[in-house]
């Protein structure tokens, strides 16, 4: 799997080559095929394992962030997708390839399934701070959790990916990323706010 993710990274999940993805795996290119069946197997096997278990993994943290205030909850989930980017770098690599190069398949069976397990989560949050009485019981929801996601991922997004850093500029000489995200979690706080 690490091979097959490092490969799709690298190159690109359209430009796999199964002789070094089996070269770094240190297996033939022979059981490559028999597991498989095609190159097209191994980049459908590795998206397939990448989304779910990356979706299951977001999913896990729901119930702990939704116990804490919609301010430290939104934080929460913005370090630790963070650290747990910086842990996976060769699935966060595939995933970045998949959503912001617009591979189609990608798109359908990686960059979706992920997404819907974070708005799942800002769901979740939102939902919890309105039963404390910290979001007005009128929110509407589900158009609140998609523009908490878009808001959250575009700041964090910005500041992990140097190119999407340069146009959305999150920092600068006086002001640090960490000052607004924290920024960022107070628009969202205050605007849900009873």
């Amino acid at each position: 799997m690490s091979a097959i993710l490092a490969e799709a990274c690298e190159r690109g999940p359209s430009r796999v080559r199964l002789k070094e993805t089996a070269l770094a795996a240190g297996v033939s290119v022979g059981s490559l095929y028999q597991y498989f069946g095609s190159r097209d197997g191994v980049l459908s096997f590795a998206t397939e394992l990448v989304s779910s278990s990356l979706a299951a993994d977001l999913r896990s943290y729901i119930p702990q962030l939704a116990e804490q205030s919609l301010r430290d909850g939104l934080t929460a989930w913005a370090f630790g997708g963070m650290e747990w980017t910086q842990q996976q770098a060769a699935v966060m690599g595939f995933f970045v390839r998949g959503a912001y190069e617009g591979d189609p398949a990608l798109a359908e069976h990686l960059v979706e399934p992920v997404a819907e397990a974070m708005l799942d989560a800002m769901r979740a949050l939102l939902r919890a701070a309105v039963d404390r009485g910290e979001a007005r019981p009128d929110l509407p929801l589900d158009a609140t959790a998609r523009a908490v996601h878009v808001l959250l991922s575009g700041v964090v997004d910005a500041h992990l990916l140097p190119h999407l850093g340069r146009y959305f500029q999150v920092a600068g000489p006086h002001t640090a990323f960490e000052e607004t995200l924290a920024a960022a979690v107070e628009l969202i706080v205050a605007g849900v706010r009873p």
